[in-house]
Parts: C-alpha cells; structure tokens; sequence
C-alpha cells in the first residue's frame, strides 16, 4: 500500500515522516491506515536498531578497537563491551518509544507523548540509573538500566494511549 512506500522512500523509520502520514491518515479519517502506518514504522525502525545491535552485539571489540588497543586496557575493553550490549538494547526500545510518540503526535496528541517522557526519563530511569550506578555501584552500566527501564515505562504508556485513540 502506498504508506508503506511512502515510509520506505522517506528514510525508512524517519519518526518526522510517520508523523506527518499519520496526521494526513487522521485528517482524512482513516484510522485503519494509521494502524497500518505505526506497524510498519515500528517494524521498519526495529529491523534497522536491531541490524546495529547485532553488531553491538557481535563485534563489540572492533568497534571498541577505534578507541582503545583491546589487550592494552581489559577492565576498560569489557566495560565498553557491556555497555555497547545495554546500549543495543536500549536503542531499539528507543525507536519504538519514538514512533508511538511521533504516532500519537500525528494524531494532535503532542502534550502526552512529552510529558510521558519527561516523567519515564527524569523522574523513573534517572533515579533508577543513579541507584544502580551509585548506590549499588554498578557504574555506567546502572545509567544504561535506568535508560531501558525508563524507555519501557514510556513505550508502555504511550502504547496504552495509543489504544485509547481507537
């Protein structure tokens, strides 16, 4: 169908491009068209954050390696290690939490989508990731948990007032 091509020539997951076939989708009244459009931005952004944390995943040493001598500094080189594998997971919740966002905001609902954000970031994952990092010393890697638990929080309620919409 045509949004499917229009999602594919305009970037792929471009959240600006979801946002703007789904404003027109819900000018014309089309609400099934709109359904069409989020999974297949949802999916076309998955596929490419999941593409990346792959390699995040697979070859984590090599992209370390740019920086850093693997063998000159091991502590260092496994901390990088897993924080590219909790970044990888956090960006492909991250594309979700920004598609259902640039969904809700297609459909004149802008003021939900940031102020979930806000309270998932600042006021669940930044605690959180502080407790983690500091509290049980878990470093950088405890900010990184506390990015995921935030970007869940807000996909899940972001999700539920999508649901609403329909």
């Amino acid at each position: 169908s045509s949004h499917y091509s229009a999602i594919a020539l305009s970037g792929s997951m471009s959240p600006e491009a979801i946002t703007i076939l789904v404003a027109t989708a819900n000018g014309a009244g089309e609400y099934k068209k709109i359904i069409g459009i989020t999974q297949a931005g949802i999916l076309l952004s998955s596929v490419c954050m999941i593409m990346v944390g792959i390699i995040y995943w697979a070859a984590p040493q090599l992209l370390i390696g740019v920086d850093i001598a693997a063998n000159s500094n091991l502590p260092l080189t496994q901390l990088a290690t897993r924080m590219l594998m909790l970044c990888a997971v956090y960006q492909i919740l991250d594309s979700i939490r920004i598609i259902i966002s640039g969904v809700l905001r297609g459909m004149g609902d802008s003021q939900y989508p940031m102020w979930i954000s806000s309270i998932a970031f600042w006021i669940i994952g930044l605690p959180i990731g502080y407790g983690l990092a500091f509290g049980l010393h878990w470093q950088g890697t405890g900010l990184w948990y506390g990015l995921i638990i935030a970007a869940i929080f807000s996909i899940l309620l972001q999700y539920y007032r999508l649901k609403q919409k329909f």
